[in-house]
């Protein structure tokens, strides 16, 4: 049989790596909603603890259902292994605590996420990690934010909201040089438009509570590794600890340490596990995004294109527009397509924003992205209301910034409705 990870993203969609002889013969991914797993001697358990051999103990560590969500995203984003969680902030978290010690310098891009933004300046600063901004489009600013205590790079991948696209080659190359590893938050490109480890990223992240699940159920995270980081035991020595069975984690599982190290220390110790059913409920939203990204972004390109003419309009921001700070990235790394995620302002500022996303019918007001339904809110005061005034003009989430997060509807009904809302403020 050939070796499914050499077929197209389409069709890893749908199929991932899922095997139906080894699971009852059942076409659809079957949910294991079972806590814990039966072991057929005491000599089987003790090597499943030892995590010597291929099982499953307890929902904590693994559930074969997960299992099948892990392996379909690692294979999208051409890693060696996933690690899923409970939810995008769990993931995160626990990917800073396999390999980083307080102390530790994180270089993290500073157009990003407000939770993960709120995670590297209040929680992570709190447990001693420190970290330093800098601008992902400026290398420069880079440079002069590595010290011998870097021990990360953190960037994302069409920036939430304001939709920078890092240029993902250059950065890495910096890293390599630095012998520092660089992580890719690739949640609202999807591995669809792009695979950063391709470009050189050594892991990549995901919030599957967006596009992958694609219809606001569920809220779950991934990390990717892709066993390409050459961990130096000075500088990375929580991945030469012991590991079951005597030997520490790089000596026993080699390029895969890392994510054995994540499982069975820090997952099995914070307890952040996905659960089966949402994994159920992301396989069956996989299988379809390769065509729901399509659709997203087309819509978005025409909903981008009437806002940028509409008179009313101050701004608009649209990594599709020539006009975007990053539109050059975008056309090397998207393949062609350029996200689902508009941002923009009305002339009039702060007070007529308020007034469209309170009247606006159609659409939804609500926090989350990558829904089926298009969605409004204002970040500003929800998802960046932990940054100060200062941080959000630099990083461009003005007072009278909207993100629409696009979805499937009719593009015609879509702008109409915008539309009208724009002319009732």
């Amino acid at each position: 049989m050939q070796d499914k990870s050499c077929y197209s993203k389409e069709t890893i969609c749908v199929h991932g790596a899922y095997n139906p002889v080894k699971h009852n013969r059942s076409r659809a991914v079957p949910l294991y909603q079972s806590s814990a797993f039966v072991y057929d001697s005491t000599d089987h358990a003790a090597s499943l603890f030892n995590m010597d051999s291929d099982g499953f103990v307890y929902m904590r560590l693994g559930n074969p259902t997960v299992e099948e969500a892990e392996k379909r995203v690692a294979m999208l984003e051409g890693g060696i292994g996933a690690v899923g969680f409970a939810s995008g902030m769990s993931a995160l978290l626990s990917f800073i605590l396999n390999f980083l010690k307080p102390g530790d310098h994180i270089a993290a891009a500073n157009c990003l996420y407000g939770g993960s933004v709120g995670l590297f300046k209040d929680t992570l600063a709190t447990l001693g990690y420190k970290t330093s901004f800098f601008n992902p489009l400026n290398i420069d600013e880079l440079k002069n934010c590595i010290t011998d205590q870097t021990k990360l790079i953190w960037v994302e991948n069409l920036a939430n909201p304001t939709l920078v696209v890092p240029d993902i080659e250059e950065i890495a190359s910096l890293a390599k040089l630095k012998k520092i590893p660089l992580a890719v938050d690739n949640t609202i490109a999807t591995p669809i438009l792009c695979n950063p480890i391709a470009h050189g990223a050594d892991f990549v992240y995901h919030s599957c509570t967006k596009y992958m699940d694609g219809h606001g159920s569920i809220i779950g995270g991934f990390v990717v590794d892709a066993g390409t980081f050459d961990f130096d035991k000075e500088r990375y020595p929580l991945l030469y600890e012991e590991a079951p069975g005597g030997k520490n984690y790089m000596e026993k599982y080699g390029k895969e340490a890392f994510l054995y190290r994540m499982r069975g220390k820090v997952l099995m110790n914070t307890g952040g596990c996905m659960a089966p059913f949402h994994a159920f409920l992301l396989i069956r939203g996989l299988e379809s995004m390769h065509v729901r990204m399509e659709r997203h972004c087309n819509n978005a390109m025409k909903i981008a294109t009437f806002l940028s003419n509409h008179p009313s309009v101050a701004w608009v921001c649209y990594p599709g527009l020539e006009n975007h700070k990053s539109y050059r990235n975008a056309m090397k790394y998207l393949g062609g397509y350029f996200g689902a995620m508009i941002g923009f302002g009305l002339k009039g500022g702060y007070e007529k924003c308020k007034k469209f996303i309170n009247d606006i019918r159609l659409l939804t007001h609500t926090t989350n992205i990558g829904d089926t339904k298009t969605l409004v809110i204002h970040p500003a005061s929800t998802t960046h209301r932990n940054m100060t005034a200062e941080e959000r003009e630099k990083s461009g989430v003005y007072d009278d910034f909207i993100r629409m997060s696009v979805g499937l509807e009719n593009s015609d009904d879509l702008i109409a409705e915008i539309d009208k809302a724009i002319s009732a403020v």
